[in-house]
């Protein structure tokens, strides 16, 4: 009868170590805290060492969080200790899910609400809501602001004390206990660059600008209108009534309704916005969409003619259009959603109310912009009469 495992000299819980007399080579077993059966490691000594001591952490999490979640449902105990960052998370979570069932948040506002709250609920784990400290929160920020990421350090910081509110009106936490609203509010530099008139006629003589008819009525419609692209992508042509077109956007949850004269002709393009809308039907294709798909397509995102695009599609053609272009504007740093800046300025300087037109309750917003970002001088120009 063979002998029983022997524990290896230098212990670690749960490994064994068993000497073949055949080649004189030690092999190294595992057993299961749970099932007890034994696991094969191998011979390699640092190997197991470092697969048993991952195993056995992993088996205490497993434990600490069965004791936890034992704990959480304890009405008593979740008084005193509070939830738990991990439980604090699901629910946040579902709170935010139900409003968008009832139309309060849109989905991409959820998808980022539900990837920051995750982070909390990773970070804290089974540590109470009520015992995490500023000093906590501004160590995670830290540790993002060193890394570069300021915007993620912002937008985590935004969306935790969130959490904190919500976990208030639920009663979870006492009213006013907000560990992130005492950090330090996070600065980002804008890094993103201002399109320029030659920037865009750049663009505007790419293969993808030329190729892709919804590519290029998108970006039409852009520069004349000014809208944001989800609002773009939701055009439809039962929108156009009585020599307008009538947009509810989307940031707003439809409370703010532009209705855009279809004699709207942006200076840049000198296309009024009727003109484009004609290029839209111009298509042939069947469709209920301003921009859509003229084509079917059987890659791994499967369309049909008539479709509607998606955003993120718009955004990546966008990025291939300028990167097409030469070294000197490829690898400027701007997106789509610049083309709302570059409406915005060649319309101001043509002497439209800007702030009317982008939909916005203040001129300050508005100004932001009409910044330009190059650090240029702005000329003062005399009056007329001089």
């Amino acid at each position: 009868m063979a002998a029983r495992p022997r524990k290896y000299k230098h212990h670690v819980a749960n490994l064994y170590q068993k000497t073949d007399k055949r080649n004189g080579k030690t092999y190294f077993t595992y057993k299961h805290p749970e099932s007890g059966q034994f696991i094969g490691l191998g011979s390699d000594r640092e190997q197991a060492f470092a697969a048993a001591t991952e195993a056995n952490q992993i088996f205490a999490e497993r434990k600490a969080d069965q004791i936890y979640r034992i704990l959480q449902q304890d009405e008593k105990v979740v008084k005193v200790t509070g939830l738990s960052a991990k439980e604090w998370t699901k629910r946040y979570i579902a709170i935010q899910e139900t409003r968008l069932k009832n139309g309060e948040l849109k989905p991409e506002t959820v998808r980022t609400k539900v990837y920051r709250a995750g982070l909390f609920g990773e970070r804290f784990s089974n540590r109470s809501i009520k015992d995490i400290t500023t000093k906590d929160i501004a160590t995670v920020l830290d540790e993002y602001k060193s890394q570069g990421k300021d915007g993620m350090a912002r937008n985590v910081r935004n969306s935790w004390k969130d959490m904190y509110l919500e976990a208030q009106y639920a009663g979870e936490v006492d009213s006013g206990f907000n560990p992130v609203m005492t950090t330090r509010s996070v600065s980002v530099t804008p890094q993103r660059a201002r399109i320029t008139n030659d920037d865009m006629i750049a663009i505007m003589n790419t293969k993808i600008y030329k190729e892709r008819h919804h590519f290029r009525v998108a970006v039409k419609l852009a520069i004349t209108t000014g809208l944001r692209r989800f609002d773009i992508v939701n055009l439809k042509f039962s929108d156009v009534k009585d020599g307008y077109l009538f947009v509810s956007l989307s940031k707003s949850n439809g409370k703010t309704k532009l209705a855009f004269p279809l004699e709207l002709t942006n200076p840049f393009l000198n296309q009024s916005l009727g003109d484009i809308i004609k290029e839209c039907r111009g298509t042939r294709v069947v469709s209920q969409y301003l921009v859509h798909h003229t084509k079917h397509h059987t890659s791994r995102n499967k369309t049909k003619k008539g479709q509607k695009i998606e955003p993120t599609s718009l955004t990546t053609m966008f990025y291939g259009a300028r990167k097409s272009c030469s070294p000197d504007i490829s690898n400027k740093n701007f997106s789509l959603h610049e083309l709302r800046s570059f409406a915005e300025r060649t319309y101001r300087e043509a002497g439209h109310d800007t702030k009317t037109l982008l939909g916005h309750r203040s001129q300050e917003t508005t100004d932001t912009y009409n910044d330009t970002r190059d650090h240029q001088y702005t000329f003062i120009k005399l009056p007329s009469t001089m």
